[in-house]
């Protein structure tokens, strides 16, 4: 039997971005992937030179409860250790 798949959703309201996350087995892997967009964002907006310090990534069900806020920094902080 294959493991239910829902469908998660992500919002930056800095941006005003709204997109479709993916889906996903449950919240730990819709945020392991989110965590993954913020860093690509992140990558790419520092070649720009955004300061996306204030900004958060938002992931939702399909109900439009929120699973995960992710404040940027929190992605942007060197790992201890």
């Amino acid at each position: 039997m294959s493991p239910v798949m829902s469908r998660f959703f992500h919002k930056i309201p800095a941006t005003g971005a709204e997109d479709e996350l993916g889906e996903f087995p449950d919240e730990s892997e819709a945020r392991k992937d989110a965590v993954e967009s913020v860093r690509e964002i992140v990558s790419e907006g520092a070649l720009d030179g955004w300061n996306m310090s204030d900004w958060k990534m938002i992931v939702t069900d399909e109900s439009g409860k929120t699973i995960v806020e992710l404040p940027f920094c929190e992605v942007l902080q060197p790992k201890n250790g």
